[in-house]
């Protein structure tokens, strides 16, 4: 008979009913499990030896009958002997960051255990958990002989068939993302996160959770239908072994998907034990400002003098961080610049682009002096990030190099162009780094190529935030209003991201800035919005503080996200459209920010996110004239008393936005 789950209650209940199928049966279970709202249905089968499920979403196919498992003989698998232990879970925890100050972690889980005939002394038990938003499952390999050995794991036999076509976008490197494209005419490989719009009012993202020793997954297209196979680096592995888990996103919305704490809960808890150093924010970054010249003449490059601008107007404005990016120490792929060193040389940027190092002149009058630089940082209230290239690492002894830095009282680092001859490695190191940061109290962000955050950042949250999108300005591409109102909603499915957006100075910023390559096709309101609606534990920003000065009004916007987030909420949006995002900051403090693609539009706002009584809203929107390629700056502020019975109507530009701060009154 099948049997049928149904989970009750809030508490952890171990299973007592444990289900057999032999090897060739192959009736369905019947509803093995189903989500606690109630709205997803799961049910497992064992068909000609394989491990199968589908996916059932308000009792409609979501997945047709699709393959789990993973393969370590050169033999297809023929599982038999099927056992099926159910459970609930029900529990909270804090974050030390994130997008909200509590999570409920509330599930249902059921582990299918299979042998193989001809090696019983390695069962696999596939585990699989049902949460409202969504599925995940993930493979366990136990030795029941007691004693550690090795396989190599050949293949991932985990598919995607869903019931229906659809459209699809997915992560694409440091490129604008792929799609969107039919989930059926999709052909060749596409990386995670895979976000999809099956109808109106169904919406799914495959991901992937607690990447750990392990190479992140990829999928292969079918083409010709709407679905993927799995494909993973042949990888030995010791046992026992647990391997990341593989995930569906799903929601009514796109926002659901970005408002997901799915990928965080299928993380383990917070691995350091006293994270209170941990601050997380915004924060200023030097490296777009080489070559610019303020408006009272001064010239920013890489030396005490522009550093110090930094740091007195971030103290002034209450900036938690300055960043020090590429050749602070030297030309960064040189690999005789030493990490660990105060520089006593120039480093200019030739006209080319190119970067040279130069003797420092005898009448240099400040040299560089990075241990003194953070010492003033730190009695003004401000952290210094110190860049550190991937080189450097391994040309010197990089637990010195951190320990050197947590001596002269470095906030954090930043990590770029990290090497690796395969996914698991850059895995690997990525994890190497972030746990030597923690154990020298240092933060850390990753740049150029990284690995997918994949919630991580709930059991390391030291780790802030990483280059998982196309960055703004970056690599001498241009950044479009389409890719940010995509990668939202796709390659922030994985966790934070880093897409420097907050340029001010935008009319012939790629003139003015020789460190800024192309047009930035943005509006100032828009800038500020972008930095609110990218989830990241560093917002981190790329202008002059002369920049921001000229604009006091709307940089409070900016300074007022101070986290971390107690509470956040994708209010619309449409995947490559537009966006609209609301978030409370850590002192009460709501606020809203709305971007749009090169369409301008717009786009009515209910207020029921605000608690009874009346509200000042301040309202910064783009003008009439306003267009993200020629009058970029153009832009009008305005107050209006609200409640949370009203709707706000915001005008955005082609490529800008809308940025709203609400205050009790």
């Amino acid at each position: 008979m099948p049997f049928l789950f149904r989970p009750s209650g809030s508490a952890i209940l171990p299973a007592a009913i444990a289900l057999h199928l032999g090897l060739g049966e192959t009736p369905a279970l019947g509803e093995t499990l189903r989500s606690p709202d109630g709205r997803l249905h799961l049910d497992l089968e064992l068909k000609d030896g394989l491990l199968c499920y589908s996916l059932d979403r308000d009792d409609t196919p979501l997945t047709n009958l699709s393959k789990a498992g993973i393969r370590w003989h050169d033999a297809a698998p023929r599982w038999s002997d099927l056992q099926i232990e159910t459970s609930t879970h029900d529990s909270r925890w804090k974050p030390v960051w994130g997008k909200r100050e509590e999570v409920r972690d509330h599930y249902s889980e059921a582990r299918a255990t299979v042998t193989l005939p001809d090696d019983t002394a390695t069962p696999l038990t596939v585990v699989f958990r049902l949460y409202d938003e969504g599925l995940a499952f993930r493979y366990e390999l136990a030795d029941a002989g007691g004693e550690s050995r090795s396989v190599r794991l050949l293949e991932d036999l985990a598919e995607f068939h869903f019931a229906k076509d659809g459209t699809c976008w997915s992560y694409n490197g440091e490129n604008p993302n792929k799609g969107p494209e039919p989930l059926g005419a999709a052909s060749g490989t596409r990386r995670l996160p895979l976000t999809a719009r099956l109808d109106e009012k169904t919406y799914v993202s495959i991901a992937e959770a607690d990447l750990d020793n392990f190479g992140w997954l990829e999928l292969k297209a079918a083409g010709g239908s709407a679905s993927f196979t799995s494909s993973i680096e042949t990888t030995p592995i010791e046992l026992p072994f647990r391997s990341p888990w593989r995930v569906l996103v799903i929601g009514d919305t796109p926002g659901c998907l970005v408002d997901a704490d799915l990928l965080e809960n299928l993380n383990p808890p917070c691995a350091i034990d006293d994270p209170s150093w941990i601050r997380p924010g915004v924060t200023f970054w030097d490296w777009r400002t080489w070559g610019y010249e303020a408006p009272d003449g001064f010239s920013y490059g890489l030396d005490m003098a522009s550093w110090k601008r930094f740091i007195d107007y971030a103290s002034e404005t209450g900036v938690p961080h300055l960043l020090l990016d590429a050749n602070w120490y030297g030309p960064e792929f040189d690999p005789a610049s030493d990490p660990t060193v105060s520089r006593d040389h120039l480093v200019k940027q030739l006209p080319s682009g190119e970067v040279v190092r130069e003797p420092a002149p005898e009448d240099w009058k400040e040299p560089i002096d990075v241990p003194a630089l953070i010492t003033y940082a730190k009695e003004r209230g401000v952290g210094i990030f110190l860049y550190i290239n991937d080189k450097a690492r391994i040309r010197y002894d990089f637990e010195k190099t951190l320990a050197t830095y947590r001596e002269w009282g470095a906030a954090g680092i930043k990590y770029g162009f990290m090497k690796a001859n395969s996914r698991r490695q850059k895995v690997t190191k990525t994890r190497e780094i972030i746990e030597l940061c923690a154990k020298y109290r240092l933060m850390c962000n990753f740049h150029d190529g990284p690995m997918p955050p994949g919630g991580l950042h709930r059991t390391w949250p030291n780790c802030m935030t990483v280059e998982f999108c196309h960055a703004q300005a970056d690599a001498k591409k241009s950044f479009s209003p389409t890719t940010f109102n995509t990668s939202v909603f796709v390659n922030m499915i994985s966790g934070p991201i880093d897409m420097n957006n907050g340029m001010f100075g935008l009319a012939d910023a790629h003139k003015a800035r020789p460190r800024v390559f192309q047009p930035i096709p943005s509006t100032i309101v828009g800038e500020c919005a972008r930095t609110l609606i990218a989830f990241s534990g560093q917002a981190i920003v790329l202008d002059a503080p002369e920049s921001f000065a000229a604009h006091p009004e709307l940089f409070s916007f900016l300074t007022a996200q101070k986290q971390p987030w107690r509470e956040s909420e994708t209010l619309d949006g449409a995947i490559g459209e537009f966006i609209v995002m609301r978030r409370t900051a850590s002192d009460g403090t709501i606020l809203l920010g709305a971007t749009t693609n090169e369409k301008g539009r717009t786009v009515e706002v209910p207020l029921s996110f605000l608690e009874s009584g009346t509200y000042s809203a301040t309202i910064f929107e783009d003008k009439p004239d306003t267009h993200f390629e020629t009058r970029k700056e153009s832009y009008r502020s305005r107050k209006a008393e609200v409640r949370a019975d009203d709707t706000l109507t915001l005008t955005l530009a082609p490529g800008g936005g809308a940025c709203v701060r609400f205050t009790k009154q």
